[in-house]
């Protein structure tokens, strides 16, 4: 068929076509006017794409399709919904609730069950090349949907910020028993640690231990002289019995008594040419002679013994040393083992 002879057909039919048109449009207008009215609130989320400062790191995919896909999961899970019932607060009203028993028989958790119902008239739209996310909910009260709208960006906001929040939450709970249980530890061996110290008696201090071994560094100081002396005496006393030792070099008495000694020899020698063995003179100077040999040996022998004597004393004073240095060794380790038992404790 040709157009021209359709557009014929048509034209010469106008009148009923136009009569249809005339009852299709009535009967349109008539079902809208029957039917209950619809409301659609709307209202807009601009999901948050900034980087979290603490796990920046691990958030690289955030304003992706991706993830605003997962945003928009989340608006419409069954989470968010029950976050709206309670909000709302529709276990409050007794409608609901009757409908709810009715329904249900009480066998579906009553937020379980409204909530199932507001998802189905949920509509979510994330928008393309944005950050932006749309939620609409249609219904026959302007102000339930309105409510219910917003209630389900507010409930989606809640539940973010507490799926952020919860990590946060579980490990300050878990370093707080973490740290209840350490400061009993802690209490524990700070008990321990002051029965020890009253059973022993002590109070061990780095200070302490250190003035103790400074004062064995001193008897070791003292006990290096001591070594000293004693080689100096002994060696004084090898030799204090002959005359050319130190002591009797330098003891005033013998070298008076030497020099007296000296005189009268010299003195012997000469009336010796000229008086005979039996003159007066001659016997009294060998008389004196002889007491002066006597009074200088008898000196020596002095000499030797205050000599000895000091040998004898210094050996007694190391050996006094020795035994003051071993009871400070002992003390300060000692001290050391308690002072690392309590560093341990």
């Amino acid at each position: 068929m040709a157009p021209q002879q359709f557009l014929l057909i048509i034209f010469a039919r106008r009148h009923f076509a136009a009569a249809i048109f005339v009852l299709v449009a009535l009967v349109g207008t008539a079902v809208t006017l029957l039917m209950p009215r619809q409301y659609t609130a709307t209202t807009a989320l601009v999901v948050d794409v900034k980087v979290d400062p603490i796990a920046g790191a691990l958030m690289p995919t955030v304003g992706t399709p991706m993830y605003m896909n997962t945003q928009t999961e989340i608006i419409q899970s069954e989470r968010t919904a029950i976050g709206v019932v309670r909000n709302l607060k529709l276990d409050q009203n007794a409608k609901l609730v009757a409908d709810w028993r009715e329904d249900t028989k009480g066998k579906v958790p009553f937020e379980n069950y409204y909530a199932g119902l507001l998802i189905k008239g949920l509509v979510v739209s994330p928008s393309r090349g944005s950050n932006i996310i749309s939620l609409s909910f249609s219904g026959r009260d302007p102000q339930f949907v309105t409510a219910v709208t917003n209630a389900f960006a507010q409930s989606y906001i809640d539940l973010t910020i507490d799926l952020r929040v919860d990590p946060a939450r579980q490990y300050a709970a878990w370093f707080d028993e973490r740290q209840k249980t350490l400061r009993a530890n802690l209490e524990k061996a700070q008990a321990k640690l002051s029965a020890y110290q009253r059973e022993k008696g002590i109070i061990v201090s780095t200070e302490r231990v250190d003035q103790e071994t400074e004062r064995l560094s001193a008897l070791m100081t003292q006990l290096a002289t001591a070594q000293g002396e004693k080689a100096d005496s002994v060696s004084r006393q090898k030799i204090s019995g002959s005359e050319l030792s130190p002591d009797v070099l330098q003891n005033p008495i013998v070298q008076s008594l030497k020099a007296e000694l000296a005189r009268a020899e010299t003195k012997l020698s000469e009336i010796s040419s000229n008086v005979g063995q039996n003159h007066p003179i001659r016997i009294q100077l060998e008389r004196q002679i002889a007491g002066l040999k006597d009074q200088v040996s008898m000196e020596m022998r002095r000499i030797s013994g205050g000599a000895a004597t000091a040998s004898r004393g210094t050996e007694l004073k190391e050996a006094s040393l020795r035994g003051l240095i071993e009871r400070q060794k002992q003390h300060v380790l000692e001290l050391r083992a308690q002072r690392d038992e309590i560093e341990v404790m």
